[in-house]
């Protein structure tokens, strides 16, 4: 019976995922970039920023 629960569970957080990622790509237009894009986008001293932003 606990395996039968935890089958559920994992499928269902699978699909809570899938729809959230769904959701992120189609809906907000967030992607994974390529390296060129990635580059254009950054800026020198964000990251040590963003990095005490986050915790």
């Amino acid at each position: 019976m606990g395996r039968l629960v935890l089958s559920a569970v994992s499928l269902a957080v699978l699909g809570v995922s899938g729809f959230l990622g769904g959701k992120l790509a189609y809906r907000y237009g967030v992607r994974v970039a390529d390296e060129n894009t990635q580059a254009e986008g950054y800026t020198p001293g964000t990251r040590a920023r963003n990095a005490s932003l986050n915790g």
